[in-house]
């Protein structure tokens, strides 16, 4: 994995980006030496992830349509 400091990340989000595809390999950005953010190639599994979790949240949310309960306001 590859280290970048929040600076070199604002002057070289392109080529970080490159080479984070281009490797397969996650970048840490890194603030006053700890780790801050990632930045990592997307996979398959994480679009499947995303579109699960909409899917939960939409059947979840008809399930409870009319609920009067505060618990469910979030959704």
């Amino acid at each position: 994995m590859r280290f970048a400091t929040v600076a070199e990340t604002r002057n070289s989000l392109p080529k970080l980006l490159r080479e984070a595809h281009r490797r397969h390999e996650g970048v840490m950005v890194t603030r006053h030496g700890k780790p801050y953010a990632m930045i990592r190639p997307v996979e398959p599994q994480d679009l499947e992830d995303v579109e699960w979790g909409r899917l939960s949240s939409r059947t979840l949310a008809k399930a409870w349509e009319g609920e009067e309960d505060r618990f469910y306001d979030y959704l």
